[in-house]
């Protein structure tokens, strides 16, 4: 006995011939047929080919414009401070204006060059026989889009907090988020949104808070202040100047567009093929029942397809 050593393979395929106008092609045809209609009727059926929205997380990059509305009202219902970095609108303000001592930071946390959060500080005197009841501040940001939509914009942080107790000061602290009416197309056009706290007109109307968060309002993509927390500082001091803080975290965001069609195309080839290749696989499996267990008359043909020396 001596060793064996392979020196040579070959493989065979097996041929099935039948007449065109036989049963077996009549199966095969309606096999193939419904291998490929089917898929797409159940990719259909189960949520249609194109995507009507899709939603992306990105990073925006926000930018304090150091543009504030600030009015503070006393116990007895009144204004007691009115103040803004925008010159019209201190000029319209008579005996309520107060300068505040601002100080404005913009930290960069990971030094990517863009900054993650804001802190915002002012500090103003109040008249001496009244306390602060209530505070409203607008602030204004400069905020870009690019990875999914072209949008820039001023958005508006819009702060209102009251309070029973006399106190000396206020903390905020919120996240600046998106918000989107609509879902636009993707990188279809480029949208931009003027400021709305330094009005081109200046007239008091222009200044009305109310008419101002309504315009606001009414725009298809803004950014808000959400998830917001605060708390006063008590008790109130004789001659000590209120204190506000605000703090603003620029968190990433969620996009909705609609795909462009680069996008469509992917998914639709990517959901048609995950439902075809079963079916594919389905279908020869049973053709090749049919043929090899003699349910319609073949004519089988051996057919040597390969060989090679190893």
């Amino acid at each position: 006995w001596h060793p064996m050593l392979q020196v040579f393979t070959s493989s065979y395929k097996v041929r099935y011939l039948a007449p065109i106008c036989s049963r077996i092609v009549v199966v095969a045809l309606i096999l193939g047929l419904s291998s490929v209609i089917f898929p797409m009727i159940i990719s259909f059926r189960s949520g249609g080919f194109l995507l009507e929205n899709e939603v992306g997380r990105e990073e925006p990059l926000v930018f304090f414009n150091k543009e504030v509305l600030l009015f503070i009202t006393g116990s007895s219902g009144a204004p007691l401070v009115v103040w803004s970095t925008v010159p019209q609108f201190n000029a319209m303000a008579g005996d309520l204006l107060r300068f505040p001592k601002m100080t404005v930071m913009e930290i960069d946390d990971n030094y990517d060059g863009r900054p993650e959060r804001l802190s915002l500080n002012l500090t103003v005197a109040l008249p001496a026989d009244d306390t602060v009841a209530e505070v409203t501040l607008l602030a204004g940001f400069n905020c870009t889009l690019k990875k999914f939509i072209n949008l820039e914009m001023n958005a508006i942080a819009f702060v209102s907090k009251s309070t029973n107790t006399p106190s000396r000061g206020l903390s905020v602290f919120g996240d600046l988020s998106f918000v989107q009416k609509s879902a636009p197309p993707q990188f279809s056009r480029s949208i931009s949104y003027e400021s709305l706290l330094n009005p081109s007109v200046s007239s008091a109307s222009s200044f009305d808070i109310s008419n101002i968060l309504r315009k606001y309002n009414s725009l298809n993509e803004s950014f808000r202040l959400k998830s917001t927390y605060s708390t006063w500082t008590r008790p109130a001091l004789p001659s000590v100047p209120f204190h506000l803080s605000l703090e603003v975290n620029y968190s990433d965001v969620d996009v909705r567009y609609i795909p462009g069609l680069a996008q469509q195309l992917k998914h639709i080839w990517v959901e048609y093929l995950a439902i075809l290749i079963p079916f594919m696989w389905i279908v020869s499996s049973l053709l090749g029942y049919c043929v090899r267990n003699g349910v319609f008359p073949v004519y089988i043909k051996p057919d040597k397809i390969k060989s090679h020396a190893s």
